[in-house]
């Protein structure tokens, strides 16, 4: 019946939709605040980056601050001499990451940035973001200055799009109808062993995981009008909150 109902589809209203960054060296480069001070590292070589287990009940949950070896306009590898004397000494682990069946170097990048930055997704402030791994649909919009893992991917509106209309398309992800579709397409990742074959199930359905995957999220039908009020109002008390919450 959803999707009989269906006005539309997500990939029909979208710009893109994925993960925004991978370090693969997470060690090296979410070292925290205090870390960064220490070691003089400038605020403009410094983001949150945001992991799934973070993004829940439409917040961001205190994601760990890392260090950042991009221009913060032109989004280039430009970092500071802070920042790379901080990372030479990892420089050979670093250079020998592997993507794609290749290493840092030989795919082109410089040993001291990100395994994988997609900077078109960064370019308009305004995200979506969702836990990729979770036992419900958690979908939470951020006004900028992130950088989402492949834990968390992202979900871009055209450059133009406005609050209202990433609130009122957060409303129906979040929905429980939301919730009931995501779980009939999207896989359970289990975790308990039931029976004698091996079986990776939970033995109570209520903490299931599901992997709400991209592929999945972008061809979620949509209806023709948005819960835009209690959007506001659920987003304006989840800032609130997050301000009142400690930092550390």
């Amino acid at each position: 019946e959803l999707e009989r109902l269906a006005f539309r589809r997500l990939s029909e209203v979208i710009s893109d939709i994925g993960f925004g960054a991978v370090t693969r060296e997470d060690a090296v480069y979410l070292i925290g605040e205090g870390a960064l001070q220490r070691h003089r590292i400038d605020r403009q070589f410094r983001r949150p980056l945001v992991e799934g287990d973070e993004v829940r009940d439409w917040s961001l949950n205190s994601p760990s601050m890392a260090l950042w070896p991009y221009d913060a306009k032109s989004l280039s590898a430009t970092p500071s001499e802070p920042v790379t004397r901080f990372l030479w000494p990892f420089r050979a682990q670093l250079s020998k990451r592997v993507a794609y069946g290749l290493t840092q170097i030989e795919r082109g990048l410089k040993w001291f940035e990100y395994s994988m930055l997609f900077t078109d997704r960064m370019k308009a402030p305004l995200t979506i973001a969702f836990g990729e791994v979770a036992t419900h649909n958690h979908f939470v919009l951020d006004r900028g200055g992130k950088v989402f893992k492949q834990t968390a991917p992202v979900i871009k509106l055209p450059a133009d799009a406005s609050i209202d209309e990433h609130l009122g398309l957060i409303g129906l992800l979040n929905s429980s109808v939301a919730c009931f579709w995501l779980k009939q397409v999207c896989f359970p990742k289990g975790g308990d062993h039931v029976g004698q074959e091996g079986a990776r199930v939970r033995k109570t359905l209520w903490d299931e995981r599901y992997a709400f995957n991209a592929t999945n999220i972008a061809d979620f039908p949509l209806t023709a009008d948005r819960p835009l009020a209690i959007s506001r109002s659920i987003d304006s008390l989840a800032r609130v909150l997050a301000t009142m919450l400690p930092t550390g």
